[in-house]
């Protein structure tokens, strides 16, 4: 008598609050494998690795679509950081890709599209404040883009809407601004203004020497986040030593002092996260 194979059935879920209970519980997994994911990304960046940047965040693109859904807001950030990385590449055309999906998916969710509506409820209801947010973050991207393909006025534009949403959101003197004004002063830079150029330059480390002096708030900021201005530091001294032809004043000085001082507590902070990853570690053996 020839053996039965008997399919195994996936166990029956009791109730719609267990599926719901489920489902949340596998975004809220892959919003934290996402997050790490972007780190990753963006510390390939840094280390001038755009093509491994690349093939991390499009890894992550693909499970977060399935997670969420294709035309989810939580994927906003992964086109951001594929923009990026394209740019870096020279692939301006692709990192335009990028940022005209995100554009796309941002009007699908607000309040007045049709998409938007049709999701109803609260699940589908994105905050005001998420959407203003990534409006930000798009005028920046997109200020950066047309940095790249020379077309300035443009940009400015961009960047400038970007300041002012971001201020409003945050603060005027909030550390993402930093990017901000070093990308305005890169636009002036390039539009031969260096006067103009050197006023937003000066406002990177202006407003992280406020964090600096003040620990509670430089704990607060992912040291990501910090890396990424080190090399926006190197540019304006460059800048300065070319305007000022080797000369030290009292700017360069100034923004030298801050960029020493930022250098410092990376690796403050880096080595206090390896002391408690180790400590972790042996907790755990």
């Amino acid at each position: 008598m020839a053996n039965r194979v008997v399919k195994s059935q996936e166990p029956l879920i009791a109730s719609e609050h267990e599926r719901a209970r489920l489902k949340e519980q596998r975004k809220e997994e892959q919003r934290k494998r996402q997050s790490d994911s972007l780190e990753e990304a963006r510390l390939y960046l840094i280390q001038d690795n755009p093509v491994q940047a690349v093939e991390v965040a499009f890894r992550t693109l693909q499970s977060s679509a399935t997670v969420f859904g294709e035309n989810s807001i939580e994927l906003m950030p992964v086109y951001f950081l594929l923009a990026d990385a394209n740019l870096k590449l020279g692939r301006q055309k692709k990192a335009e890709e990028f940022l005209v999906s995100a554009k796309w998916n941002l009007l699908k969710h607000q309040p007045s599209s049709t998409e938007a509506a049709a999701e109803g409820g609260s699940e589908g209801a994105v905050p005001q404040s998420v959407l203003s947010n990534l409006q930000s973050r798009l005028h920046k991207s997109f200020g950066t883009l047309f940095t790249e393909l020379g077309r300035y006025d443009e940009a400015l534009k961009e960047i400038t809407e970007n300041i002012y949403l971001e201020s409003l959101a945050k603060g005027p003197e909030h550390y993402s601004l930093c990017k901000s004004y070093f990308i305005m002063g890169r636009i002036f830079q390039l539009k031969d203004r260096p006067l103009e150029a050197e006023a937003c330059y000066l406002q990177v480390p202006s407003i992280w020497r406020k964090y600096l002096e003040a620990p509670e708030e430089l704990a607060r900021i992912n040291v990501v986040e910090m890396e990424e201005s080190k090399s926006d530091f190197q540019h304006i001294l460059e800048f300065q030593t070319a305007q000022n032809h080797g000369e030290e004043t009292d700017e360069t000085i100034f923004v030298s002092k801050a960029f020493s001082d930022l250098e410092d507590a990376i690796i403050a902070k880096r080595d206090k996260r390896r002391l408690s990853d180790e400590y972790e570690d042996s907790e755990g053996m």
